[in-house]
């Protein structure tokens, strides 16, 4: 049998081939998990949902790349409610840290009772039904490296957490050279 192929037909044959050979490739492509490569969605959503632990191993890679860490900066600038700048270093060796911004107000005090210890008080002066509910995020920036300092739901407009002094948290929030911003 000797059947005549048309253009129509050839066209329709070459259209299904690329259409496989693209679906394969589709299937076959690498993820972020695997590639570890991370898309500007992926930024976003590590600002906006640092608490997931997937934020929290992106913000490890976001750190060691410079291009990643500018767009960090920028989706962080965008959806922060309040930014506490670097402060002026006080002058004296006790422990007795407070920032204020027009948003919230940051102490710190150590544990009377444990002296390696310290309370991060941290007070809002309006709130988000997500901060009442869920919980308050300080994403710290010292430096060029980016840290999230996450804290318990409010109560009355407060939330505090207990940290030791030789953990990198309180290192970062404690420093008066940290950026903090409030989301």
């Amino acid at each position: 049998m000797n059947e005549v192929v048309t253009d129509a037909q050839e066209a329709v044959f070459t259209a299904k081939r690329q259409l496989n050979a693209l679906t394969n490739t589709i299937k076959n492509s690498p993820d972020e998990k695997s590639s570890g490569h991370i898309l500007f969605n992926d930024v976003v959503r590590c600002v906006c949902l640092p608490h997931l632990e997937s934020s929290k191993q992106r913000l490890v890679k976001i750190n060691s790349d410079t291009a990643l860490s500018i767009q960090y900066a920028w989706v962080l600038k965008k959806v922060s409610l309040s930014v506490s700048l670097s402060q002026v270093a006080a002058s004296t060796t006790e422990l007795a840290f407070e920032r204020k911004t027009d948003m919230f107000e940051l102490k710190i005090k150590t544990d009377p009772s444990h002296h390696n210890q310290a309370y991060v008080i941290l007070t809002l002066r309006q709130s988000t039904q997500a901060q009442r509910e869920v919980a308050v995020h300080l994403h710290c920036c010292l430096g060029q490296e980016y840290s999230v300092v996450s804290f318990p739901a409010l109560s009355n407009s407060n939330s505090q957490i207990l940290l030791a002094m030789d953990e990198q948290y309180f290192r970062v929030i404690s420093n008066p050279d940290t950026q903090i911003h409030l989301t």
